[in-house]
């Protein structure tokens, strides 16, 4: 039997194939930073749900369609999903459960920070926190992994900490929720880069770990307010439905910017993704002054012009390595 001629791609199919994939991985990336990006709108419509209990329901909701979408991807084989033997292959390894633990609680204490510092009137120390993030990621693999810094990246450091420390004489005091959710996600990705294995996989063992935690909560929870000694409330934005509707819904706001972005990420240059990966906090900034009105005072604003200036740095220290 004649054996098959190998297909041969032209060039110009495969430049069409390689630009279709680039554009394609610019819209996930856009669209999974915008929806970061006005994350804290979804959040103020939940007022005056505390913070704590909103994480509490990010977590059960999106375990549990993790479950759902590992138990798809088992019938499926399908690479994108998580799958049991995925799951299983972790659960064998007593260093792998050990750091995805640390990883539970880091990424709660990110999740916790991020919601409080919404529902306290700070979205701009929010914003504030993803913008030096990838400097603090920076700064913890000259730490622990002995990666070799730039002057430029060493400047971009230091203007930025100028730019942190330059509004603590702000009236609204020091971001101190910005550094909560910047150093808790920087060593969150420290833990993740020393686990093989996926985004989803690793997300839903992380939901796992924090969901009978949180189950546990929200009955204390529950109990605890049906005594009379619940906190009085205040106004919401929407009706009693349409608030447990959201809360049941952080489940798809938690995990859709996340397949959106791992989706990028495959797509893309990494240094395209971390140029792109300033357009969620650059878009809540605008929310904290433009729609909830937070104060900016001119300690404040200079702070901000310096980190953003560090940005600039570090973008610039990106591009040549």
């Amino acid at each position: 039997m004649p054996r098959p001629e190998p297909q041969i791609v032209p060039p110009q199919a495969a430049s069409d194939i390689v630009s279709s994939e680039f554009r394609k991985g610019v819209v996930f990336a856009i669209m999974a930073q915008t929806l970061w990006g006005v994350f804290p709108i979804y959040l103020k419509l939940m007022a005056p749900t505390p913070a704590i209990d909103i994480v509490a329901h990010r977590v059960i909701w999106a375990c549990l369609i993790l479950i759902l979408l590992t138990c798809v991807g088992s019938l499926m084989r399908s690479r994108g999903l998580p799958r049991w033997g995925q799951v299983a292959d972790n659960l064998r390894q007593p260093k792998v459960c050990g750091l995805l633990l640390v990883a539970a609680i880091l990424i709660a204490v990110n999740w916790l920070g991020f919601v409080a510092a919404i529902d306290s009137g700070r979205t701009m120390d929010a914003s504030i926190g993803y913008y030096i993030c990838p400097q603090i990621l920076v700064i913890l693999g000259v730490l622990y992994q002995k990666e070799q810094l730039s002057k430029t990246q060493w400047i971009a450091f230091v203007v930025t900490s100028l730019g942190v420390l330059m509004m603590a004489a702000s009236k609204t005091g020091f971001p101190w929720y910005g550094l909560v959710v910047a150093f808790s996600f920087g060593f969150y990705a420290l833990v993740k880069k020393q686990i093989q294995c996926s985004a989803m996989t690793g997300l839903t063992f992380e939901t796992g770990i924090l969901f009978l935690p949180a189950v546990a909560f929200l009955l204390y929870r529950g109990c605890w307010y049906s005594t009379g000694i619940a906190p009085e409330a205040t106004t919401s934005w929407v009706s009693p439905l349409g608030l447990q509707l959201l809360l049941v819904s952080t489940g798809i706001a938690t995990l859709l910017p996340l397949v959106l972005y791992v989706s990028a990420v495959k797509y893309l240059p990494l240094s395209l993704v971390g140029v792109l990966q300033f357009l969620g906090p650059t878009i809540q900034f605008g929310l904290s002054v433009f729609v909830f009105e937070e104060p900016l005072d001119s300690p404040r604003l200079a702070g901000i012009v310096l980190v953003w200036i560090g940005v600039g740095f570090f973008l610039r220290g990106v591009r040549r390595v």
